[in-house]
């Protein structure tokens, strides 16, 4: 589509939202988005306001351009995993799919999360791409709660690993069990979920013939939605299928781990391989807070906090939060421009009934 009609196409929805601007939901949408600047706002002032400017700018200039390029060589490698196991679960519903075909519907929902709020790129990549992936977009759904819950316990795992090693004290010990629970909730959920499908299904059934007596093709139809929703979770049924998420988190993690490691080493921070690494947990984990799109505030108050608890210097550890920030950030970001300008989407994606 020509850029003038997707701009129009732009423009006739944000008259629709301006109609609807009363509604409660809108409302609810705006208090969540200003909620979220306001949390950011928040850590970005802790993160910032007690720094020596002078030290900070010494130890932002350090990083070599060669160690960007290593970050970057280690980043790529990273996101070449990760589409490759979610390219792995989506070939379990459909055989003929390619690896090339998820790379930019993966990346750009990336890119769209990074200057969209309210994670508007998982709805993208599941509603967005219907011809590219062939897949029902509830099913691309389930697929994001696997890739989550993987990361979040490959995270939690580490995580709670670093934090033996770190000196009491440091890591307040509430932080360290309210991890460790809330990764054995995920890890029950979802096995649950995979043994008991059908049990889930009936269970909502009975909650929706209460909520909405006699709606007979409503209730029929949201519960086809969650068949969509859970059909990838019974995939992890098959050992080799799991042996497969497991290998590829594993590989997603180390190299992610390997961009801190190298940034750290640039910024003169390596006091040891556990700083960066817990760093990356925390800040990983972090973003699971409401925050602006891109994740900042969070994201770099806490990659900071993990190398002060390693005995780092708190200029040191901003510079080096700051510099694996944009990293993490800016590549995609450009991608995503680059994705919308050459090649054009074909529509601002409306997540309705078609299709789905």
């Amino acid at each position: 589509m020509a850029v003038r009609a997707q701009i129009t196409s732009l423009v006739d929805q944000s008259k629709r939202l301006l109609r609807h601007s009363v509604n409660s939901k809108t409302v609810t949408l705006y208090g969540r988005f200003g909620f979220s600047i306001l949390i950011s706002g928040i850590f970005l002032y802790l993160l910032l306001h007690n720094l020596d400017r002078r030290l900070l700018l010494q130890s932002l200039s350090r990083v070599s351009f060669f160690d960007i390029v290593i970050a970057l060589v280690f980043l790529t490698i990273d996101y070449s995993l990760r589409v490759v196991r979610w390219w792995l679960m989506l070939r379990e519903m459909d055989s003929s799919l390619t690896v090339k075909s998820c790379v930019w519907p993966y990346l750009v929902s990336i890119a769209i999360n990074d200057v969209l709020p309210l994670r508007a790129g998982d709805a993208f990549r599941a509603f967005g791409f219907k011809k590219e992936l062939q897949v029902p977009p509830f099913r691309i759904v389930g697929t994001l709660v696997i890739e989550r819950v993987l990361d979040f316990i490959a995270l939690v795992v580490l995580f709670s690993l670093i934090s033996m090693r770190i000196p009491g004290g440091k890591i307040p010990g509430r932080l360290i069990s309210s991890a460790s629970w809330l990764a054995i909730v995920a890890l029950l959920s979802i096995t649950f979920a995979v043994l008991f499908p059908r049990q889930l299904i009936e269970f909502f059934r009975r909650i929706l013939d209460i909520s909405f007596p006699g709606k007979y093709g409503f209730n029929t139809r949201i519960l086809g939605y969650l068949e969509h929703f859970l059909e990838p979770l019974r995939f992890l049924r098959s050992f080799r299928f799991a042996l497969k998420m497991i290998v590829t988190t594993v590989g997603i993690w180390f190299f992610e781990g390997s961009v801190f490691i190298t940034i750290a080493r640039g910024v003169h921070a390596l006091t040891s391989t556990m700083a960066p690494l817990l760093s990356m947990t925390l800040g990983t984990l972090g973003t699971l807070l409401p925050s602006s799109p891109g994740y900042f505030g969070t994201f770099d108050y806490f990659t900071m906090y993990g190398m002060l608890a390693c005995g780092s210097d708190q200029n040191i550890a901003t510079a080096f939060a700051l510099i694996v920030h944009v990293v993490l950030w800016l590549p995609f970001v450009l991608m995503g421009f680059a994705y919308y300008f050459l090649s054009g989407l074909s529509a601002i994606p409306k997540i309705t009934g078609d299709g789905l």
